[in-house]
């Protein structure tokens, strides 16, 4: 099977929300909607994540059906709640329509949705199971991220994907590593510490997936506006990457006079239900960029129309068609 759910945070509202819409998305109940009483048979039937297995275990040894029944019920009305807190907060590009029982796509859905629902899926990755349909989405997330990158840095900068198994690498800076981080720094403006450049290998990105670059006309080597991007395909572990292309990770190699600026870009809607962050330990290391920043800044910038141009969309549309078909 190319998709199934797997265990599930039940009592993390952001992640249980992306759950539910992923299987709205999919009409995983062949009914064209999810009602509560759907997701509670989900929650009954499928284990819990790791990460909160002990309170599960802990709860379990000290209430009976009916209270288990009552705290998933619970769950479901705090996810509900957060379903809402989106419809108003994504707008326009919010796909799903939320009554007090139910959660169903829109009757308008149009292409732009697609925009939500790809960086949704690119949130729980680890349910799909097609061959190679992990590494193409989160591929897919990173050139999403390109497009972000626009809305946040100067206007006229270089922006280029810098991951290793990009375009940009293999036809720009060059997929051995040494050779790619040297004509990065001619870009950013500054000397390269060569003894310290030769211990790395040839191989990889060293943590940087999509560089920035607003490059000054002094031709002074004291460093351009540099700005690295991290882009963490992924719903829950994400913050282990948040240091990934933090600037003092590189001081060894890049002679700069000023910090390079990071970037954390996120598919999860990493928030509570008021707006407020889920947990601010998790969001040091460089700016985090989740996915209502990645919907925002796309729509400041004007970029949706541009977007929705590039050949991954109609790829990514026939591959949930595929998924759907499966089930």
């Amino acid at each position: 099977m190319s998709f199934n759910i797997g265990p599930i945070a039940k009592t993390s509202s952001h992640l249980l929300s992306d759950l539910i819409e992923i299987l709205v998305t999919l009409d995983y109940f062949k009914k064209g909607n999810a009602s509560k009483n759907d997701i509670e048979d989900v929650l009954n039937h499928n284990p819990i994540d790791a990460e909160e297995i002990t309170d599960e275990l802990n709860n379990e040894e000290v209430e009976d059906g009916s209270t288990r029944q009552n705290r998933f019920e619970t769950n479901i009305d705090d996810a509900w709640f957060m379903l809402n807190h989106r419809a108003k907060i994504y707008n326009n590009l919010y796909p799903f329509k939320i009554s007090d029982e139910a959660i169903e796509l829109k009757e308008d859905f149009a292409s732009q949705h697609y925009i939500y629902i790809l960086i949704l899926f690119c949130s729980r990755l680890k349910s799909f199971k097609a061959k190679g349909i992990r590494q193409l989405w989160a591929k897919y997330f990173t050139q999403i991220c390109k497009f972000v990158m626009s809305g946040i840095a100067p206007q006229n900068s270089i922006i280029r994907i810098f991951d290793a198994n990009s375009d940009d690498r293999r036809l720009h800076y060059s997929t051995n590593l040494k050779t790619a981080i040297k004509m990065l720094a001619v870009e950013m403006s500054v000397l390269i510490q060569d003894q310290h450049l030769e211990m790395e290998s040839t191989s990889g990105d060293m943590g940087i997936d999509i560089v920035a670059i607003y490059q000054f006309k002094d031709g002074v080597r004291t460093g351009n506006f540099v700005m690295f991007g991290q882009c963490g395909a992924q719903g829950e572990n994400w913050p282990a990457k948040n240091f990934e292309c933090h600037p003092d990770k590189f001081r060894a190699i890049f002679s700069t006079y000023s910090p390079i600026i990071s970037i954390m870009f996120t598919p999860a809607d990493y928030r509570t239900a008021d707006g407020e962050w889920n947990k601010i330990s998790n969001i040091s290391g460089g700016t985090v960029i989740d996915r209502r920043r990645i919907i925002n800044l796309l729509e400041n910038s004007q970029s949706i129309k541009n977007l929705l141009k590039e050949s991954l969309f109609p790829e990514f549309i026939n591959e949930i068609k595929n998924i759907k078909n499966s089930l």
